[in-house]
């Protein structure tokens, strides 16, 4: 099929290292809807499944797919900015592995790096947490995908831990509720933060 713009207008561009996860996962929903007719395959398919699509060679599917991969670079493209751009790779597959290994893998220090920003993050109290929490929940999303995976429960922690001073009372009724280490989990870590701050909002 054409390629409907309206795909790629919410895309956002590839700025920051630190967002290249969310921009990965935004540019493969887009892809995997773009397909041709007559073909198995889709845009996802020619640069981004691990699992490469068996080798054709039936010309027309040879050009359906010539087809879908000038797509997946230009939908690519179209997200990175222009010092990013002037890559000269003119394969989808390449291009995305090639910004795979500039952007999305974390080295020792960018680990070490993200790992102080968690410890750092606080919920202010002064405004719905609710993108504060997503802030935190981000950095440990980017650990994780780079081979840095935090339990549960720890996270769950690190995110109470993050409350004002002034609500370390609710906390510590957070645990009283939750008494076991495997009952603290992120959902209801949220869930406490989320109805605290509601509640203020109530008087």
């Amino acid at each position: 099929m054409d390629m409907d713009p309206s795909l790629i207008a919410n895309l956002p561009k590839l700025t920051d290292p630190k967002k290249y996860w969310i921009w990965a996962r935004r540019v493969e929903v887009v892809l995997v809807l773009i397909k041709v007719q007559g073909s198995d395959c889709s845009a996802w398919d020619l640069c981004g499944n691990p699992t490469a699509p068996a080798v054709s060679t039936d010309a027309a599917e040879l050009a359906r797919r010539n087809i879908l991969a000038s797509q997946a670079l230009a939908i690519i493209s179209i997200t990175l900015p222009d010092a990013i751009i002037q890559h000269g790779i003119n394969d989808p597959r390449a291009l995305r592995t090639k910004l795979h290994a500039d952007f999305g893998t974390l080295n020792a220090g960018a680990t070490y790096a993200e790992l102080m920003r968690a410890k750092t993050w606080r919920i202010s109290g002064t405004q719905n947490p609710s993108m504060e929490i997503a802030g935190l929940n981000e950095i440990f999303t980017l650990l994780a995908l780079n081979g840095f995976p935090i339990d549960e429960p720890l996270r769950a922690m690190w995110l109470l831990g993050a409350i004002p001073p002034e609500w370390n009372s609710d906390r510590q009724q957070f645990f009283a509720t939750y008494p076991n280490v495997t009952d603290v989990t992120w959902d209801r870590a949220s869930r406490f933060i989320q109805t605290k701050w509601d509640f203020m909002q109530a008087f």
